[in-house]
């Protein structure tokens, strides 16, 4: 039953927190014989989900036809993702989940800001910090705290200068 609850928490929570920490497109489309834009104008309802989306996502049963109708499609999205996992990928989504719930307010608040801001960026900029982001996971454990010490080394004028000379170096162009 707690297992049962916490899936349902999941799903409802899972979309969120992958487009905010992963920049993940979470717009896919719910439905291949209609358009994104017309499944988000109209929404799903209840019985257009599968049964097993329905289990995954009882608890939200209630209040389905309450919710906005984009928020409909991406929970329907989510579901249907997480339902196609095997169980190391549930388990990652499980652990990521649980740090995203267990994250203050204030932090959430801001991951949601920064990604607002990330969706902003133009196409190229998106690439190079996705780019950098996927270096960045490629390092070793080890290598990545050596970085993070580097940096937390830094004074706070050198942190300044390091982050505008970031901002501020010449960006590969984009092919033509």
């Amino acid at each position: 039953m707690i297992m049962r609850i916490y899936l349902r928490l999941f799903a409802t929570l899972l979309l969120a927190a992958s487009a905010l920490l992963f920049g993940v497109d979470t717009r896919a489309q719910a439905n291949n014989s209609v358009s994104q834009n017309a499944r988000d104008a109209v929404g799903l309802s209840w019985q257009e989900l599968s049964a097993d989306q329905q289990q995954l996502l009882a608890g939200m049963q209630e209040q389905w036809n309450q919710l906005p109708p984009g928020r409909q499609v991406a929970l329907a999205n989510g579901a249907k993702r997480f339902l196609k996992m095997d169980a190391a990928q549930r388990n990652q989504a499980n652990n990521r989940f649980e740090q995203w719930n267990n994250l203050p307010e204030a932090e959430r608040a801001a991951i949601a800001e920064r990604f607002a801001e990330f969706r902003k960026l133009p196409p190229q900029e998106k690439a190079r910090i996705r780019q950098a982001s996927r270096r960045f996971e490629r390092m070793t454990p080890e290598q990545r705290q050596r970085l993070r010490q580097r940096f937390q080394d830094l004074s706070p004028e050198e942190r300044a200068r390091a982050r505008e000379q970031l901002r501020n170096r010449p960006r590969p162009r984009a092919p033509r």
